[in-house]
């Protein structure tokens, strides 16, 4: 039984060859090549594999623990809106209308003006200073700043 070996050492020097094909060209047996081959393609197979469970017991874990609370956290913040957007409904009296303090303003100017006054006070923060849309206004300061006035937000209930 005589083997046809397809790579001579003149074609090697034309070309980048692997050990395969030096161990087969060497020994005469194109088989060895071919063992070979198929030993590096089961070795890239094995990592593949081993890459896919990985995926698939990350996906499970995900599935098992973080989408539930995810899940439950997305339908507590849902119910959470659409209880806001009733109370809103329920207090919307058509115009703009605010109570801060003992005051109650029907014009956005005014009682914009006072509301900055008060935030910018810092007498009232974390405190309920009034009412918009049947919320509740409370002041808070920002410690984080890039300016000397400093950044205010008004947190509504």
């Amino acid at each position: 039984m005589s083997f046809e070996i397809a790579l001579t050492p003149a074609s090697v020097l034309k070309r980048d060859v692997n050990y395969a094909e030096v161990k087969a060209i060497a020994t005469g047996n194109p088989a060895i090549r071919r063992k070979m081959e198929l030993e590096m393609e089961v070795s890239r197979l094995q990592v593949l594999e081993k890459q896919y469970y990985a995926s698939k017991y990350n996906l499970e874990d995900r599935i098992a623990k973080h989408y539930p609370a995810r899940i439950a956290s997305a339908s507590e913040l849902a119910k959470n809106l659409e209880h806001d957007i009733r109370l809103r409904e329920e207090n919307d009296i058509g115009q703009f209308y605010m109570m801060l303090g003992k005051n109650t303003f029907t014009d956005r100017k005014d009682a914009g003006e006072l509301l900055l006054k008060a935030v910018q006070s810092g007498k009232y923060a974390d405190k309920e200073i009034g009412y918009y849309m049947g919320f509740a206004i409370i002041p808070r300061k920002s410690i984080f700043t890039n300016s000397k006035q400093g950044k205010h937000k008004i947190r509504v209930k």
